[in-house]
């Protein structure tokens, strides 16, 4: 699809430029560091667990499973033949989601719901981009979606468990 339609290819080029790791690299200590200066340990350490946990399991997987991309694409290092699960998929939840969940709880209303639904947006639309570019299978979409949100909401559950701000009395 995305070599068909040079729109459609530069849309999902546009929603996978988010989820890059080196995008991800940026953002997410950045969003740490404020979230520190605003006096939100507990979203940070929530932030950098989803992420960094994420991108841990995320490459476990994709090493242990070593499944080849596409044919479609051209890849010169051993990363970039890696499939499943696909990675921008799977940091889409991980830090995208996340930081919808945090801008949803911290930013007054209705600049949350706004921003929340704008990043659920990015981060959801990352798998099929991946899809029309040609980069992943199905299954690797797939796959990460159901992984990257089981990650997820283990470390929610883990956040309401541990981390929850307490109420006194």
């Amino acid at each position: 699809l995305g070599q068909i339609h040079p729109g459609v290819h530069s849309i999902a080029e546009g929603f996978s430029w988010f989820a890059d790791g080196v995008r991800n690299i940026v953002v997410v200590p950045v969003v740490t560091l404020v979230l520190l200066a605003g006096r939100q340990w507990r979203w940070a350490v929530f932030l950098v667990v989803s992420s960094q946990g994420g991108l841990l399991l995320s490459n476990a997987l994709k090493f242990s499973i070593a499944r080849e991309r596409p044919p479609m694409i051209e890849a010169t290092d051993f990363q970039l033949h890696l499939s499943f699960p696909s990675g921008h998929t799977f940091s889409g939840l991980t830090v995208w989601v996340a930081m919808a969940m945090i801008a949803w709880y911290l930013l007054p209303r209705p600049f949350g719901d706004i921003a929340a639904a704008a990043l659920v947006v990015i981060a959801l639309a990352n798998g099929p981009s991946r899809l029309i570019l040609g980069k992943h299978w199905l299954t690797d979409v797939l796959g990460a979606w159901l992984v990257a949100g089981g990650w997820l909401m283990l470390v929610w559950a883990g956040f309401l468990w541990f981390l929850r701000p307490r109420t006194s009395g």
